[in-house]
């Protein structure tokens, strides 16, 4: 369910409206939210009814170690009542123009990538750039807050509120209709049980390949084996996605570029079609299914070629997979075959049946570059009967007292 602020996280600060509704009081306080992130792509909306009488009133993100007493605040990127927006207590140069009680803040937030997008209002610009030169669905213009957030640190929603009775934040993580459009690839709200859209994983990938296209297109830069894995994985359900080899080299056999999945930790420069380590599954460039167990007996694609669409379907609680080349082939090369139905499918060691699995690519020779869709795009074919039609995350809640925070200070 969509997050809300925290009422076990807060100082000076009252919350109603279900706790969406933050008000400040007569000394310094602030509030974070019950939900925090440390991947993925979300979008979320402060309404802020009230300002306040001071410029320092501001909202945004926070990471665990951002203070709500401290006047210049470190550890948060925040957009003030004067519009500048501040990065852990430096001015990024940005300004969004002086707000207006009850004006819209939006918020982008690629935690991939460790940056940040705000823009005033539902149509404004992002980072105040006019037109669209700035755009989060294209990574383009962000304001750099790595160094405060990431994988080791979660990002809370944040308001930030200095001796201020008038100060008022109300914010919406989802669980209700947006005022705006959230970016494409970008998860429609932030809260437990918010879908977040997948993409390769910028941290869980080899040196030697490179992301690009909102992190869904893996290219190959160099030549040793390499991969990466999708940024979240499931435990169990039925999933469905598509993955589009672009170049598809296929050095060693057609042994070494391959697409299919694996559990977190596998070794991403183990040969995907010649390993016996348990945890992976993979449809190699010669066309065949290989487990830890071999290759799958019956399941002959013959040679992947470049630009050929390969589509994926996997129960997870069953531990069962299927491929097929292009979005009417053959599941696992034979017609008789049906994810629906549970016929055919191939079931590799180590993995599924409360194992989360990550969609994962390989890569072997320099240029090679495949694409994945996990559901932010239209599906060339279609998901088999009970299947979730993509691949998305429901990351579950960080488990810390600070949460994404509002953050205002009037």
């Amino acid at each position: 369910m969509p997050g809300t602020w925290n009422p076990s996280d807060k100082l000076n600060i009252t919350l109603s409206g279900g706790d969406l509704v933050a008000s400040g009081g007569t000394a310094t306080g602030g509030v974070r939210s019950t939900f925090a992130a440390t991947t993925g792509k979300w979008y979320w909306e402060f309404t802020v009814n009230a300002w306040g009488n001071n410029g320092s009133t501001g909202v945004g993100v926070g990471n665990v170690n951002a203070i709500f007493t401290n006047a210049t605040p470190l550890n948060v990127a925040v957009v003030y009542k004067t519009g500048a927006v501040w990065v852990n207590n430096v001015n990024s140069g940005i300004s969004l123009g002086a707000s207006v009680d009850g004006g819209l803040i939006c918020v982008a937030l690629d935690l991939g990538a460790g940056r940040i997008w705000f823009r005033r209002g539902a149509a404004g610009s992002w980072n105040a750039s006019s037109g669209t030169t700035n755009d989060p669905a294209t990574g383009v213009g962000g304001i750099n807050v790595s160094a405060i957030f990431g994988p080791t640190l979660a990002t809370f929603a944040f308001v930030y509120s200095v001796i201020g009775t008038a100060v008022q934040v109300t914010a919406n993580f989802g669980g209700s209709a947006f005022a705006g459009t959230p970016s494409s690839g970008y998860g429609s709200g932030l809260g437990s049980g918010t879908t977040a859209p997948n993409s390769w994983s910028a941290i869980d990938k080899t040196s030697n390949v490179a992301l690009t296209g909102g992190n869904l297109i893996g290219t190959a830069t160099g030549s040793p084996q390499g991969g990466a894995r999708a940024v979240y994985g499931q435990s169990t359900g039925k999933y469905y996605w598509e993955v589009t080899c672009n170049v598809i080299t296929g050095l060693a056999g057609g042994n070494c570029t391959a697409v299919g999945a694996t559990i977190a930790g596998f070794g991403l420069t183990q040969p995907p079609g010649l390993t016996s380590i348990p945890g992976i599954v993979s449809l190699t460039k010669a066309g065949l299914v290989h487990t830890s167990a071999g290759d799958a007996a019956g399941v002959a694609f013959g040679t992947i070629t470049n630009g050929t669409l390969v589509c994926i379907a996997y129960d997870v609680g069953a531990n069962q997979v299927w491929f097929r080349l292009g979005a009417a082939g053959n599941w696992n090369a034979n017609a008789a075959n049906n994810p629906a139905t549970g016929v055919g499918g191939v079931s590799p060691p180590g993995m599924g049946a409360g194992v989360a699995v990550f969609p994962t690519m390989w890569t072997q020779a320099t240029s090679d570059q495949i694409t994945g869709n996990f559901g932010v795009a239209a599906f060339t074919g279609s998901a088999p009967a009970g299947f979730t039609s993509g691949f998305s995350g429901d990351p579950p809640v960080v488990p810390t007292f600070r949460n994404p925070i509002a953050y205002v200070v009037s």
